[in-house]
C-alpha cells in the first residue's frame, strides 16, 4: 500500500476526522483534489529521480573518458621519454642510405638501360 509507515488504523482515524471536520458534502472534493496533488508531487519526484539517474550516468562516463586519456598521457609521456635511447639505437637515415637499399638496386647489380620510346 502506501510505503509512509502509517497503518491501517491510523488511516481510519484520520479518515473519520476529516469527515467529521470538513462534512461528506466536500470530502470527495477534498479527497480529489489531495490525490491530485500526491500525484503531481509522485511524478515530480520520478522526474527528479530520473534525472538525477541521467546525470550520474553522465558523470560516470565523463570519469570513465577523463581515466582513459589519463591512460594515454602516461602512455605519451613513456614515449617522450624513451625517445632519446630509440634515436640513440638507429642510425641516422641519409640519402645514400635510400639510395643503397632501393629494390630495384638490390635485385640486379648493374643499372638498366633507359627504355626506348
Amino acid at each position: 500500500m502506501l510505503d509512509i509507515g502509517i497503518s491501517f488504523w491510523e488511516m481510519v482515524v484520520v479518515a473519520v476526522v476529516a469527515l467529521l471536520v470538513i462534512g461528506p458534502e466536500k470530502l470527495p472534493g477534498v479527497v480529489r483534489t489531495i490525490g491530485f496533488w500526491l500525484g503531481k508531487a509522485r511524478r515530480t519526484m520520478e522526474n527528479f529521480k530520473t534525472d538525477m539517474d541521467f546525470e550520474i550516468n553522465k558523470v560516470e562516463e565523463l570519469k570513465h573518458q577523463a581515466q582513459r586519456e589519463m591512460e594515454i598521457f602516461e602512455l605519451h609521456q613513456t614515449i617522450d621519454l624513451d625517445k632519446p635511447s630509440i634515436a640513440a639505437s638507429t642510425k641516422p637515415i641519409t640519402s645514400n642510405t635510400l639510395a643503397s637499399n632501393s629494390p630495384a638496386q638490390e635485385l640486379t647489380s648493374e643499372p638498366k638501360p633507359p627504355a626506348p620510346h
